[in-house]
């Protein structure tokens, strides 16, 4: 990642280097477009192949060393290719967007995206999806610049969906989606960066049900047995009943985070623990082991996201053990005070990161406490636990995610 850092620092003007990421983009997703196309004609018989397909396999077997690399490798050659060129020695604009452009092979691009507009015809759907760009926020000193290669990525997405749109022939209609999946704090700090925030589309996942959560786990049961049981079974059969006294699904989802990955790992581990005890099926006390474990995992991904401030959260966290899950406003002071920091980093700052991490919940209404990671909504909700300490002559209270309580061994009130 430092190679695109230090690549995008090479461009002074921003006009340049906008053009930069969009034809790095450009080659990258058109690329991998190709090359997904051509792993799946070459497993057709030749005899089968149109005069198009069979020509796009020859083409694109003439370019293995453009084409066929993996995604990360076509990325390496395109940055060593791009600062290995100087723009020094180029006096105008025209000259260096030129040089990009033989660099990113524009000449080869041209006739791959043609052979694609020809055989998308028999397509009526392309979908593609980028993902895993947050494993890149890891130096906090270089948010700026990969937060303009983001913005760079949503525009070009647009530009080849309407490109490829254009292309095709009119009487053939192509549903076009290309998704970008972002993290929320990360999402919010690219809209901060772009100069037209409100020309970005984009649409949140929410998991705010925990009913689509535990369906998540009985459509991928009910999947792996063919489709041949229903979901009653994996409850009635495989688990206890109850947990501490309550139902089984209520005391899970009261006890994770309300994403897809901390339920199966939940689970994952719960059934793991069963089998190693040779149990029949996931018992109570197999659920509360399953928890202690799932509660590091959750502190410990918290602590791997926390890539956007260069706070120490970790010393934070393990600071509220032994805690009550409740606390005022005056003992969360009084527990941020003792984890060294830079002095340049307000306590309300800490607050904020927090929440904002939904280790942390504000408590809106008698004991109502809400956790919410969407920045948006913390602020709404904020100026609504500020109203409510206000009339009810009370200092505000915070609540300790139940997910970190095994771990952190966080104490009821």
């Amino acid at each position: 990642m430092q190679a695109i850092v230090d690549l995008l620092c090479k461009y002074k003007q921003r006009d340049t280097k906008g053009y930069a990421i969009e034809s790095l983009w450009k080659f990258l997703i058109y690329s991998e477009i190709g090359r997904e196309l051509y792993y799946k004609l070459i497993k057709i018989h030749p005899s089968a192949l149109s005069d198009d397909e069979e020509k796009f396999v020859e083409y694109i077997s003439s370019k293995k060393d453009i084409f066929l690399n993996d995604f990360s490798i076509r990325l390496e050659n395109c940055i060593d290719s791009l600062l290995n060129d100087s723009n020094n020695k180029y006096e105008k604009v025209q000259d260096i967007r030129l040089a990009i452009s033989e660099r990113l092979h524009s000449s080869v691009l041209k006739i791959l995206s043609g052979f694609l507009y020809r055989l998308f015809h028999s397509y009526s759907r392309i979908a593609i999806l980028v993902d895993n760009i947050d494993k890149a926020w890891e130096d906090q000193g270089n948010i700026q610049i990969l937060s303009e290669l983001i913005i760079g990525l949503l525009r070009t997405t647009k530009i080849i969906s309407d490109n490829i749109q254009k292309n095709i022939p009119s009487y053939k209609h192509i549903f076009i989606s290309l998704c970008v999946f972002l993290r929320t704090d990360i999402f919010y700090k690219v809209k901060q960066v772009s100069r037209e925030p409100d020309k970005i589309s984009f649409s949140k996942i929410e998991w705010n049900d925990p009913q689509l959560l535990i369906r998540i786990i009985e459509e991928r049961f009910i999947a792996s047995n063919n489709y041949k049981v229903d979901s009653s079974t994996l409850w009635d059969k495989y688990f206890c009943k109850k947990v501490k006294n309550k139902p089984i699904k209520d005391y899970i989802i009261s006890v994770i985070l309300f994403r897809p990955r901390d339920i199966l790992y939940f689970l994952n581990s719960a059934v793991a623990t069963a089998i190693n005890r040779s149990h029949s099926f996931v018992e109570e006390n197999d659920i509360i082991t399953a928890e202690k474990e799932y509660s590091q995992y959750a502190m410990e991904s918290i602590v791997v996201e926390n890539t956007l401030t260069n706070y120490n959260i970790e010393n934070l966290l393990y600071e509220f053990a032994g805690n009550p899950e409740i606390i005022n406003y005056d003992e969360l002071i009084d527990t941020i005070s003792k984890v060294p920091h830079d002095k340049k980093v307000e306590t309300q700052e800490s607050i904020n990161l927090l929440c904002s991490l939904t280790f942390l919940g504000i408590e809106i209404d008698k004991s109502k406490f809400v956790f919410s990671e969407d920045p948006q909504d913390f602020r709404k909700y904020n100026v609504i636990a500020q109203k409510y300490s206000k009339t009810q002559n009370m200092i505000r209270r915070y609540r300790v995610h139940p997910a970190f309580h095994a771990f952190l061994e966080i104490t009821n009130n």
